[in-house]
Formats: structure tokens, sequence, C-alpha cells
């Protein structure tokens, strides 16, 4: 019995420590109870907030709802009015596009148009520049036609039928002036006819006329000719002449205006604007002009041989040629002699060219004379030059004649230019 006390009390202590162990598990459940009570307390509450948050979010919910439902049937009626809108901006987009082709259809025309426009305004101005071209070579052929004539009237008046009337000797008056004197005695009648008294002074110069290229004759030579100073002579010339005026007062101013006209008519005869003026016959021409040209060219031959020099200046001194004309015709001799072997030079190119000598060469076919040269600067001569069977090398040759008769007299009114002419053709060539 006891024993099975003792296991009952074993049994029952066993049993209250499993109690006391629930009982404290108890606890420990009934305070995480207590925590999950308030948990669920705290989230009882929250959901209380939420529901009312919810109430009131579906309320601005319903009313945003309305608005956008509103806002939806505006925009509806908007969208139909933009459809529109659409449909005719599109209409409108055809148009332009329709206008932009047109556009693009008259500005190819126009385009066209314009080409052929400045087609024929190139077509013009070339025109032009050959019409000017055209003009310069007229311009250009008057001066040289000009020049010849004036160098053909020295030719004919340096003759024996000139008015100095000596071979290759030209006389040009210098300082002349004229008087008129009248009595006053009018007879005649319907006005009245007055003896006008007439003098004429000044001086007459005369020079030898000679071609720049040894034995060429002066016809040949038109354009290069040579003068030179050989004498002088008074001119005093008195002659009576009637002179009828329609009035009856002879005056002053009548009288100076006579004296005007006979100078002028005396200027011509010897100027080649008159002929068979007999003015030469009242003037004493020195004798020595009958061989002034011979005298001139045999100091040149001199220079140029080298031989005889002195007995040329003695013979033409006896003749009686001035001291200064002597001296003049040696310095150009001397400058003959100096570029000799270049005219040489020159005349086989021009013989080569089918000319007698180096004057052939003038006249435009290769040079001009004096300023006339700076024409001739331009492509067209250049052109022509070629064309015409020159060789460098023989504008060359022709260059250092000239070059070096301008460094030997200055004074060369061509010389100069056509150096400068024949230095552009190189440079250009």
């Amino acid at each position: 019995m006891a024993e099975q006390a003792a296991a009952d009390a074993k049994a029952a202590a066993s049993a209250a420590a499993r109690a006391a162990d629930w009982a404290a598990k108890a606890a420990t459940s009934s305070r995480s109870a207590q925590r999950s009570a308030s948990a669920a307390n705290a989230s009882a509450t929250a959901a209380k907030k939420s529901v009312s948050a919810t109430v009131a979010h579906h309320g601005r919910a319903v009313l945003d709802a309305n608005a956008a439902q509103a806002a939806a049937e505006a925009a509806g009626g908007h969208a139909g009015q933009a459809n529109d809108e659409a449909t005719e901006a599109e209409r409108d987009a055809a148009a332009a596009r329709s206008a932009a082709d047109a556009a693009e259809s008259d500005a190819g025309s126009a385009r066209g148009v314009a080409t052929r426009s400045e087609n024929d305004a190139t077509a013009a101005e070339a025109s032009a520049a050959r019409a000017q071209e055209d003009a310069a070579e007229a311009q250009e052929a008057a001066t040289r036609t000009e020049e010849e004539a004036k160098n053909k009237k020295q030719v004919e008046q340096a003759s024996v039928s000139g008015p100095a009337g000596a071979a290759e000797v030209l006389g040009v008056p210098y300082g002349v002036t004229g008087t008129a004197e009248s009595d006053g005695f009018c007879t005649g009648t319907n006005g009245c006819d007055y003896n006008v008294d007439y003098r004429i002074t000044g001086t007459m110069l005369y020079f030898v006329v000679l071609c720049t290229f040894p034995d060429t004759p002066l016809d040949d030579c038109v354009g290069d000719l040579e003068v030179e100073y050989v004498a002088s002579a008074p001119i005093e010339i008195d002659e009576t002449r009637k002179v009828h005026i329609d009035g009856f007062d002879l005056t002053t101013s009548m009288l100076q205006a006579f004296a005007k006209g006979m100078v002028k008519d005396f200027t011509d005869c010897w100027d080649g604007k008159v002929t068979g003026c007999l003015w030469a016959t009242a003037i004493v021409a020195p004798t020595v002009l009958g061989v002034a040209a011979k005298l001139v060219r045999g100091i040149r031959t001199a220079a140029v041989t080298g031989t005889g020099m002195s007995e040329a200046v003695a013979a033409a001194r006896d003749a009686g040629l001035a001291a200064e004309a002597t001296t003049g015709a040696v310095r150009t001799a001397s400058t003959a002699a100096a570029v000799a072997g270049e005219l040489e030079a020159v005349n086989v190119v021009a013989r080569a060219h089918g000319y007698a000598n180096a004057a052939g060469l003038g006249k435009g076919v290769l040079w001009a004379n004096k300023a006339d040269n700076l024409t001739y600067m331009n492509a067209g001569h250049v052109a022509k030059v070629k064309q015409a069977g020159f060789t460098r090398s023989q504008i060359e040759t022709v260059f250092k004649y000239y070059d070096k008769v301008r460094k030997v007299t200055p004074q060369n009114p061509s010389a100069g230019p056509r150096a400068d002419l024949m230095e552009y053709l190189l440079k250009n060539w």
C-alpha cells in the first residue's frame, strides 16, 4: 500500500510538475494571446480608419469619374471638331501641294527662260566684245593710216618736186609771222578794191630725210624715216595783192585777218596741204641742199665701215653743211654703226618672211611707230604674229636690236616702244 501510495505520490508529483509546466506554457500563451488581441484591436482600429478612407476615396472617385465622364464627353465633341478641322486641313494641304507643284512647274519654266536669257546675254557680251575689238582694230588701222599718210607726205615733200626742190630734203617753216598794210585807196565798184602789202618773216629749217635702215628707198621706209637737220634760211617775203571788200572801210582787224590768212597759206604750202603753190620760189634755199642727203649718207657709210669718217666730215663742212648738222649726222651714223650687227640679223628675219629688209616688218606686221606699239600689246597680236610664221627666236632677235637701239639713242621715239612690244610678245608667247 505504501508502495502504491508512493507510486501514486510520485505520479501525482509528476502530474503536478506537468501541470505547472502547462500552466507556465498557458501563461505564456495567455500573454501571446493578449499581444495578439492588442494587435488585433489595433488592426481593427486601422481597418475602421481604412474603411473610412476607402469610403472617402470612393466618394472622390465617383466625383472624379463623373468629371472624367463629362470631360470625355466634351473631348468627344472636341475630337469631332478636330476631326472636321483635320479633314479641312488635309484639303488645304492637298491644295497647297497642287499650288506647290504648279509653282515648281512655273519655277522650272522660269529657270528655262533664265537659262536662255543668260545664254543670250553671254552671246550678246561676246558680240559686244568682238565689236569692241573690231572698233579698236579699226581705230588702230585709222591711226596707222594717218601716220603713214603723214610719212608719205614727208616722202613726197622730200623729193626734187617737193617745196625744198631737193631729193631727200624736207623744209619746215618755223616762227612764221605776217603783217598786212594798205594805203586805204579804194577803187572798183560794189564795195572797194584795196592794194594790200603783205610781209612774211620767219625761219625755214631744212632736214635730210633718210630711212632708218640703210640702202632702203624712202618709199619703202614709210614709218621708219629718220630726219636730220642740215641747214636753215631766213624767210623774208614781200608781196602785194588786191583785196575786195563789200564795204568801204578797211579796218585794222581786217588787215590782221588778211595777214593770218596769208601765213596760213604759206604754212599749208610747206605742210603739203596745198599743191602747186609758188611760195617755195620766194625763199633762197642754201645751195648745200642739193647735196645734203649725199653728204649725210657718206657720213653714215663711213661710220658703219669704220673708214673715211674724217674725209666725209670735211666734205660736208666744205659744202656748207652747218656744224651742228654735221655733228648730228655723225651721232646718228655712229648709232647706226653700233647696231649694225643686230640690224643685219633683223634683215635676215625679214628676208625669211619675204621682205626686202627690216622696214617690211613695220606697219603692224611686227611693230608700229612710237606709242602706237602699245596698242599691239594684246593676245590678238600675239596670235597674229604666230600665224604669220614667226618663231620665238626671231622675236628675240628683233628685241635685241631695238633694245640696243634704245640704249645707245634714248631720244629715238620708236626704239623703246618697239623693244617693249617685242618683250611683251616673248612673255606671252
